[in-house]
């Protein structure tokens, strides 16, 4: 099962999948994960350590 969190502190959104993507799997796993039509994805980055999709969802950006 996945827990989503929400992070006060650095103010982001937590998502801890039971099994994580594949480095190469994670953009689509990220888009099929966000799909609504309520969520804008902005922006997605991916390196050799990390991955970061930007979207905006009821006017905010995570």
């Amino acid at each position: 099962m996945t827990q989503i969190e929400y992070d006060h502190a650095h103010k982001c959104i937590i998502v801890n999948p039971t099994e994580p993507p594949h480095d190469e799997d994670f953009e689509l796993w990220s888009t099929l994960f966000l799909h609504s039509d309520e969520i804008t994805i902005n922006e997605y980055s991916g390196g050799a350590d990390r991955h970061q999709l930007r979207f905006s969802y009821q006017q905010h950006t995570f």
